[in-house]
């Protein structure tokens, strides 16, 4: 939650950023799975962390997702 998500079309062109929020109103809940729509395939996928860092990640060619995670998540064996 906190975190800013767009794609990055090849040539560099930039999608719309999508924000993972918690919610948006009144006992209202957000997922935190961002959908991205794309009119050809990316070539990246651009996120800012809460914490200001930004990090870049190439598009595996044919994908239809990715999963990612902050460079400081704990994860559980």
């Amino acid at each position: 939650v906190g975190a800013s998500v767009r794609l990055i079309e090849p040539g560099g062109r930039k999608g719309p950023v999508r924000y993972v929020q918690a919610g948006s109103g009144w006992a209202s809940q957000d997922s935190t799975t961002p959908v991205l729509g794309a009119t050809r395939p990316p070539a990246e996928i651009w996120i800012r962390w809460p914490d200001g860092r930004e990090q870049t990640s190439r598009w595996t060619e044919n994908s239809w997702e990715t999963h990612l995670s902050s460079p400081d998540a704990v994860t559980q064996p």
